[in-house]
This record gives structure tokens, C-alpha cells and sequence, in this order.
């Protein structure tokens, strides 16, 4: 699947931007990155702001792409480089699996590098 790149930036500038204006989720939110809209109010972002590194293994998230992948809406992927440089996507984790009960609630959720979330799969820690 390919993705439609528009735009890349470092993490800690992204983060500032796409902060919800009020505490706590807010349906709606949004912020306009050059022609598109994209929603600032998602569990995924609210985790990264919480932290930016893989609880598994360290890496450190660096820069965000803003993308789309077949869906018409954008939404900000962020990535961190592994020991070789290579950009590794990090994404948000369930701690505790939704197959084993974990809700979709920002309490239960985590920062994982692709890697150690694929190794992880639907196991708890």
C-alpha cells in the first residue's frame, strides 16, 4: 500500500501544534496542516504526547508524516530511526489486548515502535 506523503515534521513541533486546545478528548478538533484538516483529538495522538518512545525497546519517535493510506482523510504517523538509520513507524499499543478485555481508553494504551508491537501481538506484559 502506498502512501501519499504531503508533509514531514520534527515531533516536538507537531506535538505543540496538534495539542488540543481544552483537557481531555474533544470530538472535532482539528488543525489545518497547508490544504488539509486533521483531527488533533485522537487517542493515537493524545499517546504520543505522552511519550514518543517504544516502551519495548527505547526508540525514540523523531519526526511525523502526514499521510494517507486509500482514505480520504489525513492523519500524522509518526516515526522514530532504528540503530541503522532506518525510519521504523511507531504506533499506539493496547497494554492490556482488547481480546483479553483492555478498553480503547487512553489509560490503556501505550507507545510501541512496529517491531516490538508486532512481536507483542495480543499477549500482556
Amino acid at each position: 500500500m502506498a502512501y501519499d506523503i504531503l508533509i514531514r515534521l520534527p515531533v516536538d513541533y507537531v506535538l505543540r501544534q496538534v495539542r488540543p486546545k481544552e483537557k481531555g478528548p474533544r470530538k472535532g478538533q482539528k488543525i489545518r496542516v497547508g490544504p488539509v484538516f486533521v483531527n488533533r483529538s485522537s487517542v493515537r495522538l493524545q499517546t504520543f504526547q505522552r511519550s514518543t518512545r517504544c516502551v519495548a525497546c527505547g526508540i525514540e519517535g523523531e519526526l511525523f508524516s502526514l499521510e494517507r493510506n486509500g482514505n480520504p482523510r489525513y492523519h500524522f504517523n509518526m516515526y522514530g530511526r532504528n540503530a541503522y538509520g532506518h525510519l521504523i513507524l511507531m504506533t499506539k499499543d493496547h497494554i492490556v489486548p482488547k481480546s483479553k478485555g483492555g478498553s480503547n481508553g487512553l489509560d490503556n494504551m501505550q507507545t510501541m515502535c512496529t517491531k516490538c508491537n508486532s512481536k507483542k501481538a495480543d499477549t500482556m506484559p
